[in-house]
């Protein structure tokens, strides 16, 4: 009769009995290897001699075969490792990356992407710090032509823009004007007395300038004739 290794040992080249190491076990007598335990689990002791002792690695964590200790679970993206735990990254932080021991937070000009990534705010709103965890968009008369912007660049003189947007201001139209570049005011109205025919204007022109005594009928015009 032959001699064989007794559960939890295996009997590597069939000359002797040697524990089966973490990570492992075996639940039959003969001279046959141990067996891995499965992904996602891990076995911390030797001499294992089932399955069962196989331990679930934490919540939102991985680990290959033949894991021996917890230590070799590692947290998945989106979480971060605390103590033998894994703990999910807060609103504004992420990790991209297997068992970080801290997330890492979302930059001046990003805001949340859902614990994975951080998203670059889109054209027409802007996030100027950290610690506010989306884009705001930008107001009126302002704009942002870029992705990832910190701040809105105000309408130049005689343009204007609606809120959110995301390319050049538009001129201001006939009848109106607007003097002040960079100002975040709206276009405004010719007054009485004035008018301005064309769009995209800093000043508006005198009546007089076009025949003695002549006025508009009221702000906003933008022939003499009016």
């Amino acid at each position: 009769m032959s001699c064989v290794c007794e559960y939890g040992y295996s009997g590597p080249g069939n000359t002797q009995c040697e524990p089966c190491p973490p990570g492992t076990y075996k639940d039959t007598r003969s001279m046959a290897a141990c067996t891995a335990c499965p992904t996602d689990t891990y076995q911390p002791n030797t001499v294992a001699t089932n399955i069962s002792e196989c331990l679930r690695c934490p919540l939102h964590s991985v680990s290959q075969p033949s894991t021996g200790s917890i230590g070799g679970c590692l947290c998945i993206p989106g979480y971060y490792r605390e103590g033998d735990a894994c703990s999910a990254c807060p609103k504004g932080f992420y990790t991209d990356q297997y068992n970080l021991a801290a997330c890492i937070e979302c930059g001046p000009n990003h805001m949340d992407g859902g614990r994975l990534s951080c998203d670059a705010c889109p054209m027409g709103q802007y996030k100027a710090g950290p610690g506010n965890y989306s884009c705001t968009t930008c107001p009126e008369n302002t704009y942002a032509d870029a992705l990832a912007s910190t701040g809105c660049s105000s309408c130049p003189l005689n343009s204007i823009s609606t809120s959110g947007s995301s390319s050049e201001c538009d001129a201001c139209p006939p009848g109106k004007f607007k003097a002040r570049d960079g100002s975040t005011e709206a276009c405004q109205d010719c007054p009485t007395g004035y008018f301005q025919p064309l769009s995209g204007q800093a000043q508006c022109l005198p009546c007089s300038a076009v025949g003695l005594y002549t006025t508009t009928v009221g702000p906003g015009t933008a022939s003499p004739s009016e």
